[in-house]
C-alpha cells in the first residue's frame, strides 16, 4: 500500500492509502507529508528558514549600533542647524545695520534723487528700505518714483507688513 495523490483542477487531493492499481491515473509517492512535500523539500525549507532566522538575528544585533550612529548623526545635524541659525541671525543683524545706515543717508537726501536710486534697486530691497523711511520721506520718494515700480514696492511693503493677503493668479 502507498499513499496516493491525484493532481487535478482542484489541486492535489489525497485519497488515502490505496493500492496503486485501485486509482487509475493516480501518482503513487513515498515519504510525503500531508501538504504533499517530500522529506528532501522539508529539509531544504527548514535550512532556508534557519538561514533567514540567522539573518534576522544578525540584523537585531546590529540595530543598537545603527541606532547609536543615527542618534549621533541627528545630534551633528542639530548642531549644524543651530550654527546656521546663529550665522543667519548674525547676517541679518549686519544686513539690518547696513540698511539702517543707508536709510539714514536717504533721509537726508533729496527725494527725487532717492526715487531715482529706488527705481534702479531690486523691488524687494526698495520695499524694505521704503518701510524704514519716515512716512513723509517715503511718500515723497514713492511720489517721484516710476509709477509701476512704486506700485510694486508699495504692494510688497504692504504684504510684508501684513496689510494685504497674497493671492495667486
Amino acid at each position: 500500500m502507498v499513499t496516493v495523490w491525484i493532481a487535478g483542477e482542484l489541486g492535489v487531493l489525497q485519497f488515502g492509502d490505496l493500492m496503486a492499481e485501485d486509482a487509475p491515473g493516480a501518482i503513487a509517492t513515498k515519504n510525503v507529508n500531508e501538504e504533499g512535500l517530500s522529506k528532501a523539500a522539508l529539509v531544504q525549507r527548514e535550512r532556508q528558514l534557519k538561514e533567514k532566522e540567522q539573518l534576522l538575528l544578525d540584523q537585531v544585533r546590529r540595530r543598537p549600533n545603527r541606532e547609536v550612529l543615527l542618534s549621533k548623526e541627528v545630534e551633528v545635524q542639530k548642531k549644524e542647524i543651530t550654527d546656521l541659525k546663529a550665522l543667519l541671525a548674525k547676517y541679518e543683524l549686519e544686513s539690518n545695520q547696513k540698511t539702517n545706515a543707508f536709510v539714514q543717508i536717504f533721509e537726508k537726501m533729496d527725494g527725487k534723487r532717492v526715487a531715482k536710486i529706488f527705481d534702479e534697486l531690486e523691488v524687494g530691497l526698495a520695499s524694505s528700505m521704503i518701510r524704514q523711511l519716515k512716512q513723509d520721506k517715503a511718500a515723497e520718494v514713492l511720489g517721484k518714483m516710476n509709477p509701476d515700480k512704486a506700485k510694486q514696492v508699495t504692494e510688497i511693503a504692504l504684504i510684508k507688513k501684513g496689510f494685504v493677503a497674497t493671492q495667486k493668479k
